[in-house]
């Protein structure tokens, strides 16, 4: 992690929505801290100025807060683009959009060059993220979990279209999605069963979800609207 150089904050900070959500505002501020000052690669993955490489679990051990209210607030950040997220089944990148106006301008007296310590805390931080993950990803089967909410979707979908055929193979592979999504992503499983009842309920949604990993890439949308939404849920069942 690099410790040297400055961030300017506006006392205009003190009117932001999220200022008095002590987890979320915490959060924030790490991720205005840790992000990278220029683009810099590791390992063929391109981490440009702004961004950090890291994973929840990851953030919750540096900021101190659990994993499920480091996903609520990242969440939250994304929700009104404080912060944009990528995540795949190896690695999480968050991008702090505008982070170019908590920068300081030209030259800071004392500032000293960090380039070697910045390669040094990519290194460090990469290696903490594969550690963490690399627990998780080894595992060479999915849990019944994964394979009952997979088999959910399925039925979800197969509630919109009749003709469907059953398929076990698509079933397994969606299975590993949602596993991912559990192991890696972070995802709460009782969650992931309500985003599939609304992806599925939504006349949008229910035309563009139809595998385990459209589930996946559009999860943080889906958990979004979500919560807002007041949309009657149609009766595809979920067995327990």
């Amino acid at each position: 992690m690099n410790n040297n150089g400055w961030i300017k904050i506006h006392r205009k900070i003190l009117e932001w929505e999220w200022y008095d959500d002590i987890n979320t505002k915490v959060l924030f501020i790490h991720l205005l801290l840790t992000a990278n000052h220029e683009d810099k690669k590791w390992r063929g993955i391109l981490i440009k100025r702004g961004q950090k490489l890291t994973s929840l679990a990851h953030l919750a051990e540096e900021t101190r807060l659990s994993v499920k209210n480091v996903r609520t607030s990242l969440t939250r950040l994304i929700s009104t683009k404080e912060v944009a997220n990528h995540s795949t089944s190896k690695y999480r990148i968050v991008t702090v959009n505008s982070y170019d106006d908590y920068q300081v301008a030209g030259n800071v007296v004392g500032k000293q060059p960090a380039n070697s310590r910045q390669t040094s805390g990519n290194k460090q931080e990469y290696k903490n993220y594969k550690n963490i993950n690399n627990k998780k990803i080894n595992k060479k089967e999915f849990s019944e979990e994964s394979l009952r909410l997979s088999e959910g979707l399925f039925k979800c979908i197969e509630f919109n279209n009749p003709e469907l055929k059953h398929d076990d193979s698509k079933i397994k592979r969606w299975a590993k999605d949602i596993d991912l999504m559990i192991r890696v992503d972070d995802r709460d499983p009782s969650t992931i069963e309500q985003v599939i009842k609304f992806a599925l309920s939504s006349d949008f949604w229910k035309g563009n979800i139809l595998s385990g990993a459209k589930l996946r890439k559009h999860y943080e949308s889906l958990y979004i609207q979500a919560k807002k939404s007041h949309t009657q849920q149609r009766p595809c069942i979920i067995n327990t």
